[in-house]
């Protein structure tokens, strides 16, 4: 369910960026297509600080919200597809594993970037350091104002593993506060972080 003209541009090697760049205009909303340049810009940034390729941080960031937007019989159809544990997320929490299939069905990215576009909503155990990042400029980028998004962007250069906490730790209190039901993965993302095996910037993914 892709552009005809979209896939046809792809389909003859990896796309270039301003493919990329038009594909998200031809599926987000102006706001949402901003947010998506500041997160790829501040992931950029921090890939550089942490020793991630850059260029996969660009991508990843840039695509983590392509299926946030969909049609309901879009969404429906991705959602079929993914596997069944997946299905059982809250369906606001699935744009980042639809968006990760997306991706990987027409060969945009690789598994570290297909990762860190599925995780960007909860996190995961072990998550890689690409996802981390990823995970970071989303819920940190400029366009954000609630109180830990702030705290993050004070201390993601110093330490990403804090920040990650930092904004972990406020999406939790939010959603309690709210008597909305909490991601297992998210939990779990957190516990991990709180013990992360090593300095930020290791390659030890902690499984």
């Amino acid at each position: 369910m892709w552009s005809s003209t979209f896939a046809k541009k792809v389909s003859t090697g990896p796309p270039r960026p301003e493919l990329l760049l038009y594909l998200l205009r031809r599926r987000l909303s102006r706001s949402r297509y901003l947010h998506s340049l500041r997160v790829a810009r501040l992931a950029v940034r921090l890939a550089r600080r942490y020793g991630v390729d850059p260029d996969r941080a660009w991508v990843a960031g840039l695509m983590h919200d392509l299926a946030r937007e969909l049609s309901p019989e879009e969404a429906s159809f991705w959602i079929s597809r993914l596997p069944p544990e997946e299905r059982e997320k809250d369906p606001v929490l699935l744009h980042g594993p639809v968006a990760s299939l997306m991706l990987k069905e027409k060969g945009i990215g690789d598994p570290e970037v297909w990762e860190a576009v599925s995780l960007h909503t909860t996190g995961a155990p072990g998550m890689g350091l690409l996802a981390l990042v990823v995970y970071v400029a989303d819920h940190a980028e400029p366009g954000r104002s609630c109180r830990g998004a702030e705290a993050a962007r004070n201390v993601a250069f110093r330490d990403l593993r804090r920040a990650a906490l930092l904004l972990m730790e406020e999406s939790l209190r939010y959603l309690e506060s709210r008597g909305q039901p909490v991601h297992p993965g998210g939990r779990e993302a957190l516990l991990w972080l709180e013990t992360w095996p090593g300095p930020v910037g290791s390659t030890s993914r902690g499984r």
